[in-house]
């Protein structure tokens, strides 16, 4: 059974259209709602260490994408993988608690434009949004797109994004900024996306990022 280092929470499980979406939520229900949305490749395990410290004081909740973390891996057949649908998720997801009061919003990577979605659907639903290396924009003038990214929409970045897993691999790697995340660590966050057909959503994340109005 794999483990998590620093990831005590019970999963719980929402249905996502018929797929099943991974979820955690810890706190008490009565206190202000926080809902953390992830980005690529990561998952709600992101947000274990955030979630500790504040589920005494705020009711916090983690969902994860479909086809990302502890979530259903449905194939391009069953699922569209594309941001519209995300969004969509991300909607009935929070709906389904019915608050009774807004939601700080915490965003990071692609939940940043999943959040942004959901958030310009219902402004009068959110007390906060904290925004974490994200876009919801365009590039930039003269800002070009990361070859990384490039190379990873091509077919060979294709072959190896799910072959190799190379890009969860160069993430928990290089994606670091101050200090080299452990093995065990690492480990915890390469688990969901052990084979081919799990590292589907990792893929398509990619290459749904949008570069033209």
């Amino acid at each position: 059974m794999t483990t998590y280092p620093d990831y005590p929470f019970k999963s719980q499980f929402f249905d996502a259209n018929g797929h099943r979406m991974h979820y955690i939520a810890e706190g008490n229900s009565q206190h202000q709602p926080v809902v953390f949305v992830h980005g690529n490749p990561t998952w709600s395990f992101y947000w274990r260490h955030l979630i500790t410290e504040l589920s005494n004081s705020y009711y916090c909740i983690a969902p994860d994408h479909i086809g990302m973390g502890l979530s259903d891996k449905p194939t391009s057949q069953e699922y569209p993988y594309q941001l519209q649908t995300r969004i969509d998720d991300l909607e009935s997801f929070v709906e389904s608690f019915e608050f009774t009061t807004p939601i700080h919003l915490v965003v990071h990577d692609w939940g940043g434009m999943i959040g942004t979605g959901y958030a310009t659907r219902h402004p009068d639903k959110i007390a906060s949004m904290t925004i974490c290396n994200t876009a919801a924009f365009s590039l930039p003038k003269g800002v070009s797109f990361p070859w990384q990214l490039k190379m990873s929409r091509t077919p060979f970045g294709s072959l190896a994004i799910r072959g190799w897993n190379a890009f969860c691999r160069y993430a928990v790697k290089h994606c670091m900024t101050k200090n080299k995340m452990s093995k065990d660590v690492a480990r915890g966050y390469l688990a969901p996306y052990n084979n081919w057909k799990n590292r589907l959503s990792v893929l398509r994340f990619v290459q749904d990022i949008p570069l033209n109005p």
